[in-house]
């Protein structure tokens, strides 16, 4: 603590000094203007109201976006690939190289949750 005492030696405050600053900082006031600051509580009301009813609108789940965010994420098929939504597909071997044979099985509906 003294090598501190030697780089910063005690200084005295000019006279005066606090009450000068406590009339500086009394006349600055809030920084605002009342204009800018009707300006400001308006743009926010605006965008509450504008937000608001995303809020508050009821949520439907389909699973709609579930299955284009899947089928997006899936690799391209090929030429020679069968694209079936809900269900699914099995190449059953024809005996023919002209002549593809699929099973095909849909898959029930599910059911909408009640809300």
């Amino acid at each position: 603590m003294i090598e501190l005492r030697v780089l910063s030696p005690t200084r005295t405050p000019p006279a005066g000094g606090l009450s000068r600053l406590q009339r500086a900082v009394a006349a600055q006031g809030t920084g605002l203007q009342p204009r800018w600051r009707w300006l400001a509580m308006a743009a926010s009301l605006v965008l509450l109201v504008m937000a608001l009813p995303l809020w508050m609108a009821p949520s439907r789940d389909d699973g709609s976006l579930d299955r284009a965010l899947h089928d997006a994420l899936l690799p391209p098929p090929s030429g020679n690939a069968v694209l079936v939504h809900d269900g699914a597909a099995l190449a059953v071997d024809s005996g023919r190289q002209d002549v593809r044979i699929y099973l095909i099985q849909r898959l029930p509906p599910r059911p909408v949750p009640s809300q």
